[in-house]
């Protein structure tokens, strides 16, 4: 039996076609993506997906955060020199994502990087009614910039947006050479009653897990 061999220029493109698609499939992921997930995406079998987000994540077209994949923009424009903003997102992740499901709000963690707001990670369990830019130019006047202004807990009803309320609170993370706040955005006039200990209990998992190293 004669087996003809493909080209090697062949494989190449087959490679390239299968690595890219890999990262289509992380970039179409808002909040990253696992391998056992990324493997039923893409159709590859588990141990191949997890080679080439390992060989894509080495050559910098992807992040790993624990066990998931991002593609680079998707941890802000940080950068893998950026590690303070790869520790805090894993740090943060899993309360965020309680916390979302658990307020229904627009939930982010946010750092205050040069003088200006970058988002680390954020997640809202509901479609949004609209996008949200925490660098425009009032940003000082929302919650969180409140709370830069040295207050440990801001909340606003109303002030900028009719109808949208929102709840800030800042981290207490050693070592980080940024400050940053816990931030839910509610799309409703009014804050509801278990706002602020909401935030609070997801500010504390996220303090517990920077001083454990989880990040």
């Amino acid at each position: 039996m004669l087996v003809q061999q493909k080209p090697q220029a062949d494989r190449g493109r087959s490679v390239l076609a299968t690595g890219t698609h890999v990262v289509e499939a992380v970039a179409a992921a808002q909040h990253g993506i696992g391998i056992t997930d990324l493997a039923q995406r893409t159709g590859l079998p588990k141990s191949t997906a997890h080679r080439l987000a390992g060989q894509l994540t080495e050559s910098g077209l992807l992040e790993r955060v624990g066990g998931r994949y991002y593609v680079g923009a998707a941890v802000g424009r940080w950068g893998r020199s950026r590690r303070p903003a790869r520790t805090l997102h894993r740090a943060a992740a899993l309360p965020v994502r309680r916390y979302a499901h658990l307020s229904r709000a627009l939930v982010g963690v946010v750092a205050l990087v040069d003088g200006r707001p970058e988002t680390v990670l954020d997640h809202a369990a509901d479609p949004l009614p609209f996008t949200v830019d925490l660098a425009a130019a009032d940003w000082r006047r929302t919650a969180f910039g409140k709370v830069m202004s040295d207050r440990a807990i801001a909340r606003d009803e109303c002030g900028l947006l009719p109808g949208v309320s929102c709840i800030a609170g800042e981290l207490e993370l050693p070592g980080c050479q940024w400050r940053a706040a816990l931030c839910a955005l509610y799309f409703q006039p009014a804050l509801p009653a278990t706002a602020t200990t909401q935030l609070v209990d997801a500010m504390r998992a996220i303090e517990r897990n920077w001083a454990r190293g989880l990040g």
